[in-house]
């Protein structure tokens, strides 16, 4: 049972992301399922077109994040 609420915070946490349009480090570690470093790793890439900074911090932008990651998911 257990379980169970922690898998409904968890899926309403991410339901929550679909409302914002930046996601932070934490956040996209949510909402795609990895960890900190590897997130880091990915948006610090030249590669990335959907991460930028704001400061010192990385942010997603997640219209462009769903974008990249339909077009990636058929591979």
């Amino acid at each position: 049972m257990h379980l169970l609420l922690l898998l409904a915070d968890n899926l309403e946490d991410i339901m929550d992301y679909r409302e914002k349009a930046i996601l932070t480090l934490d956040e996209f570690c949510d909402y795609v399922g990895i960890g900190k470093t590897k997130a880091r790793e990915i948006l610090k890439s030249r590669y990335c077109t959907f991460s930028f900074r704001i400061g010192n911090r990385l942010c997603v932008n997640r219209r462009k994040l769903d974008a990249w990651l339909e077009q990636h998911s058929e591979l």
